[in-house]
C-alpha cells in the first residue's frame, strides 16, 4: 500500500489576513523525508503530586500539558528553481520572532497548530541537486485544533406578538377576563408560553452543545441584545449536572449591542461591543472554564429582558495528534 504524507501548510502570520505569506509542503516542490515529523504523535501529560505528611502515598495538587516542540524535516526539489533560490525561499519565510500556524491534513482529518519558530537548518551539501531544510518549532499550547469553529445556534426567544405555530399540548391559556384588552395574555403551559393558536417567546433557554474532541475544549459565548437586557448569566452544567462554569454580568445590553465572553483567550476576555468589561463581572463567577469531551446544558438568563437574549456559544475542538 502506498505511503501518504501529510500536507502540511505553514502560514506567517504578517497581519495581512489572507494574504498572509504560506510554505507548502505537499510532494510538489517540497516533500516530507522519511521519518521527518517528530512529536506528531502526541503530547505529554505533566502530574503534579505532593507526599502527604502522615499517610501513604500523595495527593494530587493539578495536571496539565507542557509546550512542546514539533519538527519537520523536508527536502526541496524543482526544476525551475535554482539550489540556491530554494535555500532563499526558506530563509525568507522561516524568520525569527513571527508567529506561525501549522495547518496539517491527513487521511481526511484538517487541523491545525500555533507555534513559533524555534530552530531552522539548511545544511551545506553539494551532493543533491535539491536542498533539505529542517524547520523545528515551538507550540505554546501542544493541543491540535480543529479548523473549523463548532458552533451551536440557538433560535432568539424574541419578544412578539406571537406567531402561528403546532403545539404538542392540548391544554390552552385561559380566557382574561377582559379579552378585547388583554388578547395578548401569556400562560405558562409545560416548557413553553402559549396562547390560543399562538406561541409567545420560548420560556426554556437552555441549549445542549458536545466537545467530540480528544481533549478539554473553551467555549465561547456571544450574547446579542434584541432589546434591553439587565444583568445576563449564563450556566454550564455537564451530564451529571455539575455545575462547569457560571457567571453573571452586572450591566445593561441594549438593542444591538454584543456581548463575547471567550474562554479561549488568555486570559479569558469579556468585551462589549469589542470594549473590556470584565470589571462588570458580578462576584462568584467562573473567570476560566474548560469543557472535557462529552455533552453539556447552557441556560441562560436576566434580571430583565432574557426573551431579548440571542445566545451563539461555540467551541474549537482540540487533539492530541494529527
Amino acid at each position: 500500500m502506498p505511503k501518504r504524507n501529510p500536507v502540511i501548510r505553514i502560514v506567517r502570520d504578517d497581519g495581512k489576513g489572507d494574504e498572509n505569506p504560506s510554505f507548502l509542503i505537499d510532494g510538489t516542490r517540497w516533500s516530507i523525508l522519511e521519518g521527518g515529523l517528530e512529536n506528531f504523535d502526541g503530547i505529554d501529560f505533566s502530574v503534579s503530586t505532593s507526599e502527604y505528611a502522615q499517610y501513604d502515598g500523595s495527593y494530587l495538587l493539578g495536571e496539565r500539558s507542557p509546550e512542546i516542540d514539533r519538527t519537520i524535516d523536508i527536502f526541496g526539489e524543482d526544476p525551475s528553481l535554482t539550489k540556491d533560490e530554494l535555500r532563499a525561499k526558506a530563509e525568507r519565510f522561516f524568520t525569527s520572532r513571527a508567529p506561525y500556524e501549522v495547518h496539517v491534513e491527513w487521511m481526511g482529518r484538517k487541523r491545525f497548530f500555533y507555534a513559533r519558530n524555534y530552530k531552522l537548518r539548511i545544511p551545506v551539501d553539494a551532493n543533491y541537486t535539491g536542498q533539505r531544510v529542517t524547520w523545528t518549532c515551538l507550540a505554546l499550547d501542544p493541543y491540535f485544533l480543529s479548523e473549523d469553529e463548532k458552533s451551536f445556534n440557538v433560535a432568539d426567544a424574541k419578544g412578539k406578538r406571537g406567531f402561528p405555530f403546532v403545539s404538542m399540548a392540548t391544554r390552552w391559556a385561559p380566557t382574561p377576563e377582559n379579552a378585547e384588552q388583554n388578547r395578548y395574555a401569556r400562560s405558562s403551559v409545560g416548557s413553553h408560553a402559549h396562547v390560543r393558536g399562538f406561541a409567545v417567546g420560548v420560556a426554556s433557554r437552555t441549549i445542549t452543545i458536545e466537545n467530540h474532541g480528544g481533549g478539554r475544549a473553551f467555549p465561547c459565548f456571544e450574547v446579542t441584545a434584541k432589546g434591553d437586557v439587565t444583568d445576563p448569566s449564563l450556566t454550564v452544567k455537564d451530564e451529571a449536572g455539575r455545575e462547569v462554569c457560571a457567571f453573571t454580568l452586572t450591566l445593561t445590553l441594549h438593542e444591538g449591542d454584543r456581548l463575547v465572553v471567550d474562554f479561549a483567550a488568555r486570559p479569558t476576555s469579556i468585551t462589549l461591543n469589542g470594549s473590556n468589561v470584565s470589571n462588570k463581572v458580578a462576584p462568584g463567577s467562573t473567570l476560566t472554564a474548560a469543557l472535557d469531551p462529552g455533552s453539556y446544558k447552557v441556560s441562560w438568563a436576566a434580571a430583565s429582558g432574557d426573551a431579548s437574549m440571542g445566545l451563539v456559544p461555540t467551541i474549537r475542538e482540540r487533539y492530541v495528534s494529527i
